[in-house]
């Protein structure tokens, strides 16, 4: 009696409301559940009884089809006139029913393919595993030789005098019309299957798994139709092989390869459409609820968000650079700045070298390169690749001088890469520098970015502590600050760390990882509206509503400060939050979901022309283009080890298996790693004597001494600001982040949002420009442009001041070429 008090109450609460069924259930918001992509390989199912089940089941439907099918042939076929029989549309008939038939009666145990096309169809949209795969074209082919080969024992006179039932080009048609015939149709076919069984209507319609067959059978009607005449409509490479074989005549094979060759393309180009087409709402809606459910398992209390934030905020003081750490990036661009005059001439104020990427969005660490790109006009045309690469040649030339005297070291030009670099480390500083030429998108991005990061300070902090390494993820940074600033620098040390931040290594670039954190700053669980609430961060389409002109993004910027200062989620739960994003869409990518800072939400992106990428991060400027189309299959699954391994590492902490230094570990390995200096590239000898002949270099000595390493100290007075600040067209981008206190509820005893303020302004640029930077005005016509007065004498520094810079500069090769 238990049990059936049991039944009654399942059976009671069952059906507990009537469902909407037809089209009434297309108004409501049903969920259902698009099945995960099949492995390629899945040993399991050998050891499976389901796994031959489906095989016989595919075996018994492809012989009743060939058997009912080439019956009907040979039936009409040995008619004397067109009227005797069904003719045409009889055949036609027999081949749609029987498949409306035996689809209906196998699909609940093999999904009902009986032909090798549509298994191959469904093996490249990921339906099925290539052991299933392979199996079923087995049994399929088996089936249809089995098939003709009863037809044939039954009436074989009439089976060899009338062609078997193979399939061959009509006399009148060419190989080529028969090839484009077989692709048409199995398209047409296999494109009917995707549609009928798309998890999408199986929601929304109860009826529509029952239905499923018909609209299969009636396109396999209609292809019989308009391509018996031409081939007799092959589409199944198994009913194609079958009567090929049992027939076994020479004209049966001469043309054979058209019905395995057609077919095969065919699925293909019905799989592709069909993966591309995916509704993109469906997705979307999707990848909200994946979400959703990822971030139920995350239950951390608040004193665990509380301790986590702490750690955080510590790892993120950690990392900050010092101020010695501007004054050398800032001189080492004066040095660079003289030598491309000296090396360029001087022509209107050009060239200029302009820092761009990290030190520009103040997202650097000690360790951080250092972007510079020199810039021969103010215009927005394209330089010519040849003309950059030759740039570049002459500057290495220069610079492998310096090398030989021990100033520098590591000159390397990278010419062949999509933006031709060439990189230099300083000996004495150990900063690395990456030249480019003309890099105006670098340059804007780094503005963009840099005015952007004034909205909120945790988008910064996040972006730090994920990245933590390269000018790419300064890039995003800068995107939005104070606020924004905790998240942005955060999220920078976590992939240094786990060693994800390398697009040379396959893995995420810098720019990528920050505009995932601004993405996810403007978008978050809320299932309806897809957006945090309130969101943090505008959509960066707002900002660039009037252009990538600077003076108005820096207005626009302007009014959207402190946007998310309603929102209080603190550093730690926006980091929890965003690895638990990334790691509940990880099957979504390959279906063409795209991160999109430009929108603010998630968007389905799918092209002909672009494809998907394993991940795809919209570049918010250039929207066909993906920040993150350098990460490879190993790169993606190095990513995701990483984020659950994080997560686990977080769910760890929260049940106390784990204490907080144990966590910072894992999360971040050793800080003091992170933010560790370079080494000092001092020479391994020093260099003095004579000259042996006429063209010795005087880098090599025959008795080398030992250089003795230089000691830097930290300034203990503020440097002479007048000495120091040059001129310079764009507006000071420090003036936007004076220190402030949290403003979202993280308020801790000595400690300030926001990049440490030494007594100088750090991103001026140290060149005392006669023109205008690129992109601006001239120098008197900015509303920005410093009011000091440009000093007289080539390379813009008089040459006593030069000397007393020098002096100052933990630089130790002097400027101007190497000859």
């Amino acid at each position: 009696m238990e049990g059936r008090e049991e039944d009654v109450r399942v059976g009671a609460n069952k059906f507990s409301e009537r469902q909407a069924i037809g089209t009434a259930a297309q108004s409501q918001d049903r969920d259902y559940q698009e099945p995960p992509p099949a492995p390629l390989f899945e040993p399991a199912e050998l050891s499976s009884w389901s796994f031959y089940r489906a095989g016989i089941a595919e075996f018994m439907a492809t012989f009743l089809f060939l058997y009912i099918s080439i019956l009907t042939v040979m039936g009409v076929v040995k008619s004397n006139t067109k009227c005797s029989t069904v003719g045409i549309q009889g055949i036609a008939w027999a081949f749609g029913g029987m498949i409306f038939i035996l689809v209906y009666c196998t699909a609940g145990i093999s999904g009902g393919h009986i032909n090798p096309a549509v298994t191959f169809g469904l093996l490249l949209a990921r339906k099925l595993s290539l052991t299933r795969a392979l199996f079923y074209m087995v049994m399929q082919c088996l089936g249809a030789i089995c098939g003709a080969g009863v037809v044939k024992g039954f009436k074989k006179g009439l089976y060899e005098n009338n062609g078997g039932g193979a399939n061959v080009v009509a006399p009148g048609y060419t190989k080529g019309d028969g090839l484009g015939a077989e692709i048409v149709g199995t398209f047409i076919l296999v494109y009917t299957v995707f549609s009928a069984t798309d998890a999408k209507r199986s929601a929304r319609d109860s009826h529509v798994p029952v239905l499923a067959p018909l609209p299969i059978g009636f396109a396999v009607f209609l292809v019989h139709l308009a391509t018996i005449p031409i081939t007799g409509t092959g589409i199944n490479p198994a009913r194609s092989l079958g009567a090929a074989i049992i027939y076994d005549k020479s004209h049966a094979w001469n043309d054979h390869w058209i019905f395995w060759v057609g077919p095969f393309i065919g699925a293909a180009l019905a799989a592709m459409l069909g993966d591309m087409s995916m509704d993109a709402s469906a997705l979307l809606k999707h990848a909200a609820k994946a979400e959703l459910r990822e971030s139920e398992k995350i239950l951390f209390g608040p004193q665990v968000f509380s301790t986590l934030d702490s750690l955080l905020l510590d790892i993120h003081a950690m990392l900050q650079p010092r101020p010695i750490d501007y004054e050398k990036r800032r001189l080492l661009i004066e040095e660079f700045n003289m030598m491309a005059v000296d090396r360029f001439g001087n022509n209107g104020g050009f060239p200029i070298v302009e820092a761009f990427g990290s030190f520009v969005m103040d997202l650097f660490t000690t360790s951080s390169d250092l972007d510079l790109s020199v810039n021969f006009s103010n215009s927005m045309n394209n330089f010519p690749r040849n003309e950059k690469i030759s740039v570049l040649g002459k500057l290495s030339k220069v610079l492998y001088g310096h090398q030989r005297k021990g100033h520098v070291t590591g000159v390397l030009p990278i010419m062949g890469a999509r933006v031709p670099v060439l990189k230099v480390v300083d000996c004495r500083t150990g900063v690395e520098c990456d030249i480019s030429v003309e890099n105006k998108d670098g340059i804007s991005r780094s503005l963009i970015f840099r005015f952007v990061s004034s909205i909120d300070e945790r988008f910064r902090i996040l972006c730090y502590l994920l990245t933590s390494i390269n000018f790419l993820i300064v890039l995003l940074a800068i995107l939005l600050s104070p606020c924004v600033l905790a998240f942005e620098r955060r999220i920078k040390a976590w992939a240094k760390a786990h060693d994800i931040n390398s697009s040379k290594d396959r893995t995420m670039n810098s720019l990528s990882i920050i505009t995932l954190v601004a993405f996810h700053l403007q978008c978050g669980s809320d299932l309806k509206s897809q957006t945090r609430n309130p969101p943090i961060l505008p959509p960066l389409c707002a900002l660039l509503k009037d252009g990538t002109d600077m003076l108005s993004i820096e207005r626009r910027v302007a009014g959207f400060k402190n946007f998310g200062i309603r929102n209080r989620e603190s550093v730690a739960e926006l980091f929890v939050s965003l690895l638990s994003k990334l790691s509940s869409v990880k099957h979504l990518w390959e279906h063409g979901l795209c991160a999109s800072t430009c929108e603010g939400s998630w968007i389905c992106k799918k092209t002909w022309e672009s494809g998907v990428g394993n991940v795809t991060v919209e570049d918010f400027l250039d929207q066909s283009e993906n920040f993150a189309r350098s990460v490879g299959e190993a790169g993606m699954q190095k990513i995701y080890e990483c984020i659950r391994g994080s997560l686990s590492d977080l769910s760890r902490f929260a049940m106390r298996q784990i204490d907080s230094p144990k966590l910072k570990e894992l999360l971040f390995k050793s800080v003091d790693d992170l933010n560790a200096p370079k080494k000092e590239r001092v020479p391994k000898v020093v260099v003095q004597h004579k000259r042996r002949y006429p063209f010795q270099d005087a880098g090599t000595s025959v008795k080398p001494m030992a250089s003795k390493r230089p000691r830097h100290l930290e300034p203990t007075r503020a440097p002479d600001h007048a000495r120091y600040q040059t001129p310079n067209a764009w507006p000071n981008p420090l003036a936007a982040l004076q220190s402030q206190a949290s403003s979202y509820g993280i308020h801790r005893a000595g400690l300030i949002f926001g990049p440490p303020q030494p007594a100088f302004t750090p991103f001026h640029h140290p060149v005392a420009s006669l023109g205008a930077a690129y992109g601006s005005p001239p120098l008197q016509q900015h509303p920005f442009a410093s009011q000091q007065p440009v000093l007289p004498g080539p390379p813009y520094i008089r040459h006593s001041q030069r000397n007393q810079q020098r002096s100052r500069l933990p630089v130790s090769w002097p400027c101007g070429s190497s000859k």
